[in-house]
């Protein structure tokens, strides 16, 4: 998969550049959501699986392939669709694998990190008590098309229509920050906070503050 996003990415006009090393295996690690490229840029950089929402599974594109690379979904409307997932993820990560989660449970124009679901950080809390961070952002260096209207998939954005524009884009930028170090911690709600703060000190905006714009 890690070869397949990246033939995928640059055929696409895509150009990552990563700040950072990636963890090491097993991990349990926490990006921010900006879209449906988020999988493809975080699959050109680590050998992983996801945990998703399972309206992923429905997606166009992408649907398929996260079934086909072994990706969990949760449905979060279902308390007890919780447990079982949670102990999904701890089996994946005692056989040395690692996974990714984007616990702000939706995605985002990219002005700000949203606030993280406590829940699933149930599973590193139970296990490791790490959980390791990466920072997405996204940039077309062009400001008649920029990042958060033409990048960034949120809202209520028409998945046929913004990937068209995304293809008539000629190139654009992704940067993926991995943390220096995991926050570590027992309690998922604790866990969930410092992973928060910790990724908003390493994160860069793809869209404008609302004050700026």
């Amino acid at each position: 998969m890690r070869a397949w996003a990246r033939v995928v990415l640059a055929l696409m006009g895509a150009r990552v550049e990563r700040m950072g090393a990636p963890p090491p295996r097993p991990f349990f690690l926490v990006s921010n959501h900006l879209s449906y490229l988020d999988v493809l840029v975080l699959w050109s950089q680590t050998r992983c699986s996801f945990l998703a929402k399972s309206e992923v599974a429905r997606w166009p594109l992408l649907g398929p392939l996260t079934r086909a690379a072994g990706t969990l979904y949760v449905d979060r409307a279902r308390r007890g669709d919780v447990i079982p997932v949670i102990d999904a993820v701890r089996a994946r990560l005692a056989l040395g694998e690692g996974i990714v989660v984007f616990p702000e449970g939706t995605s985002s124009p990219g002005e700000t990190v949203l606030p993280f679901l406590s829940s699933l950080f149930e599973a590193a809390a139970a296990t490791s008590g790490s959980v390791s961070l990466a920072a997405i952002s996204y940039d077309t260096d062009d400001p008649v098309r920029p990042a958060h209207q033409h990048l960034a998939w949120w809202g209520d954005m028409e998945f046929s229509g913004h990937f068209w524009n995304l293809l008539m884009l000629p190139r654009f930028c992704a940067r993926v920050h991995f943390g220096e170090q995991p926050v570590t911690g027992a309690d998922r709600k604790v866990l969930a906070r410092d992973a928060h703060a910790a990724l908003l000190r390493i994160f860069e905006p793809t869209a404008p503050c609302p004050a700026a714009s």
